[in-house]
């Protein structure tokens, strides 16, 4: 995982420019048709801010986290909002959140840390919140690009949240705008 947050740390301004302005509106939309406004909203890995950003101008309560140093300091820049630093593994929030957002972030975490992450998370989330969360479709694990990749088939995320005790609402598939790549994505309740 460290690998990762360094490769961030690298060049967080390059990162930020390449998905500020990606458009997640679809994926957002479907998640949010589950969270009412006003809702504490855990943005898991918040990156460049853009989704941060869009919770709080549209009535939401964002929390944005992010391992790497040089992204937070981007997300701060970016939303105008505290963001704290804070690896997946460290999550200690408890019955605090009433959904999670998590966006293309947890396909860093190797597939044997991936059921202590998701306690974690849903020990951070109140009774009945729902969790959003996305990999690339496949099978591969391994480094790819310089970071730590964890590839989830349909079965594969719904069998993963179902043993960490999550309820599915929904798992689909979808091709990421302007690439070629295909992405599992998953709605569950605690």
């Amino acid at each position: 995982m460290r690998g990762s947050t360094e490769f961030y740390d690298n060049d967080p301004e390059g990162y930020s420019k390449k998905t500020f302005d990606v458009d997640v509106s679809e994926i957002r939309d479907r998640f949010l048709k589950y969270v009412p406004k006003g809702s504490r909203i855990l943005d898991l890995g918040c990156g460049s801010g853009r989704d941060t950003l869009f919770f709080h101008r549209n009535g939401y309560v964002p929390v944005p986290v992010d391992g790497s140093e040089g992204m937070c300091a981007i997300a701060r820049r970016n939303t105008g909002i505290e963001v704290r630093r804070l690896l997946f593994s460290d999550l200690d929030y408890e019955d605090a959140f009433d959904a999670v957002w998590a966006c293309s972030t947890l396909l860093h975490v190797p597939s044997k840390e991936l059921p202590d992450i998701l306690s974690k998370v849903k020990r951070a989330m109140r009774d009945g919140a729902v969790f959003y969360l996305s990999f690339k479709e496949g099978t591969f694990e391994g480094c790819r690009e310089g970071r730590m990749y964890t590839d989830m088939t349909q079965d594969g995320l719904r069998s993963l949240c179902e043993r960490c005790g999550f309820k599915t609402l929904e798992i689909w598939s979808s091709l990421e705008p302007g690439r070629q790549t295909v992405w599992c994505n998953a709605i569950v309740r605690k």
